[in-house]
């Protein structure tokens, strides 16, 4: 009402005056029957309409959050209050009504702390080389990064973070983005790679066509049976027994003779013979220089000698115990230092063309001696190229240590030597190159020469007394056998007077001081080469 609900009316004649049908009219009045509308409403069309009003800014939205789609909106009063509400909310739909934001372009909402979180996403590495494997955690080739702010020169900006531009290799330690080579290739200049990938190995002859590589540019193809890879093609494998032991002299009883030319004649069937007659092959060294030090190469072998002997006056390394730690690993036994003696020379008993500074004394091996393995070693004596034990003691009883000299070899170790000795309707010693007879009962040298070159066993005609090497065969140096304590001729004549022997009581023992090859008696074997 505006003002009053109630008038006073006077009769006209005809009708009650004012009328008390209501009227809209805005002037306050009391003797009338106006009204108007109340606050918030206005009048519209005969009757009250709730008011609208424009403009109206809604409330701040939290940091990192954007309007979706309005800020400003329109308001219209239901009777109670203004609606839509000028209080924004999160909403991801549009509306041009209502105050309602987003978060930002990669921002998340967090109902909890009412906030626009910044996103983490996960994401792929950049490409890897070929044959290489992540090392990343087990994040198998992904990684997070952060939605953040970073310094970019004088001022923030936003980026993802962090962000990989390229993967990192690191075979050690795991990380984001970094990775290894497979197991089968090698780091090298941003590649994993393997030469064995190009199947060298194929073409090369008597190998098994396996490759096998050790860095990302060395391999070894693997070799048949009997040949061993020297870094270029599969060389035939030569042993001891097929090595010339260097003696080119015969001699008699009492002197050195022409070599005889007939079976028939005495003292035919020595060493010297043989060799000569291309039964075993000559030695074969060649001098290399790697990384500034001269190492010899046995080209029979394959193994890689070191050619100056370890330095004289540091004396710890020349006991047994300082030349196992010296060569570190050591691999050659006495068996091996045997294909370096030269029986042509003595005191040193090598070749000094390829050795120069090897001193005629003891040198030794990696073996211990059965019969006494915490007091003796196999050495070889290079003043003549006998192996033995009295020079190899650990100790020399009184508590003094011996000293010999360290010669260090490195390449893959000699195979073990096939042997089979006759059994029962068997008459044969088969070895991996040659076949033996049983043993023979004992008899001087010349006889036993002599026995051998005319002897027709088991209908062969082609048999010979072994050299030295070839007898060293039957030699085991990790045995000791006391019950059988006797020595052995060999073809291999080491002056006038003597012969070398092999003594199978120590299973080692190769010397030439015990045996007169004229008055001396001994059991002996007759060989033939295996077809």
């Amino acid at each position: 009402w505006n003002t009053v609900s109630e008038i006073t009316q006077t009769w006209s004649g005809t009708k009650w005056l004012p009328v008390t049908e209501g009227i809209y009219n805005e002037t306050a009045t009391s003797s009338e029957c106006y009204y108007k509308c109340v606050d918030t409403y206005h009048w519209e069309n005969d009757s009250c309409i709730s008011d609208t009003r424009t403009d109206i800014a809604c409330s701040e939205i939290p940091e990192n959050a954007e309007w979706n789609t309005v800020s400003i909106i329109t308001q219209n009063w239901n009777g109670e209050e203004w609606i839509p509400s000028a209080e924004s909310e999160y909403n991801e739909e549009e509306s041009e009504s209502e105050c309602r934001f987003k978060c930002k372009e990669n921002f998340s909402w967090n109902e909890a702390s009412y906030s626009c979180k910044a996103m983490s996403r996960l994401v792929d590495c950049p490409e890897k080389p070929e044959h290489s494997v992540w090392n990343d955690g087990g994040k198998e080739g992904t990684y997070t990064q952060t939605w953040m702010q970073v310094d970019e020169d004088e001022g923030l900006i936003w980026e993802w973070s962090p962000l990989i531009s390229e993967s990192n290799y690191n075979e050690k330690y795991a990380g984001i983005c970094r990775y290894k080579c497979d197991s089968k290739h090698f780091y090298y200049n941003s590649e994993c790679l393997n030469p064995c990938d190009y199947a060298p190995c194929d073409q090369v002859a008597n190998s098994t066509h396996e490759c096998v590589a050790s860095s990302w540019q060395d391999y070894v193809c693997e070799c048949e049976y009997g040949y061993f890879w020297n870094k270029e093609n599969c060389q035939k494998r030569i042993l001891l027994p097929n090595i010339c032991t260097g003696q080119t002299k015969c001699y008699n009883d009492s002197q050195e003779i022409t070599c005889p030319t007939s079976a028939s004649a005495n003292f035919y069937g020595q060493d010297a013979q043989y060799a000569k007659l291309g039964y075993c092959t000559p030695q074969s060294f060649t001098v290399q220089t790697i990384s500034s030090q001269k190492v010899v190469f046995d080209n029979n072998t394959g193994l890689m000698w070191q050619q100056k002997v370890f330095d004289y006056p540091i004396y710890n390394y020349r006991t047994r115990a300082g030349a196992e730690t010296y060569c570190n690993d050591l691999v050659y036994a006495g068996y091996s230092l045997l294909t370096i003696v030269d029986n042509s020379k003595s005191t040193p008993a090598i070749d000094t063309t390829y050795f120069p500074d090897t001193q005629g004394t003891y040198f030794w091996s990696s073996y211990f001696w059965e019969d006494d393995s915490n007091n003796s070693a196999w050495v070889v004596d290079f003043n003549d190229g006998s192996t033995k034990i009295g020079g190899g003691k650990v100790n020399d009883g009184s508590g003094g240590i011996l000293m010999n000299m360290v010669r260090c070899v490195r390449g893959e170790k000699h195979p073990e030597l096939y042997i089979k000795y006759g059994g029962a309707g068997y008459p044969f010693i088969t070895t991996t190159y040659f076949i033996a007879t049983t043993l023979r009962q004992s008899t001087g040298w010349k006889e036993a020469l002599y026995y051998c070159e005319h002897l027709t066993y088991e209908g062969y005609s082609d048999w010979r007394l072994p050299n030295k090497n070839e007898l060293a065969v039957f030699l085991d140096f990790n045995k000791a056998d006391s019950s059988h304590s006797i020595h052995i001729w060999s073809s291999t004549t080491a002056s006038s007077k003597r012969t070398w022997y092999v003594f199978n009581s120590n299973s080692g023992v190769v010397d030439n001081d015990d045996l007169d090859k004229e008055t001396s008696r001994a059991p002996f074997y007759c060989i033939r080469s295996r077809e």
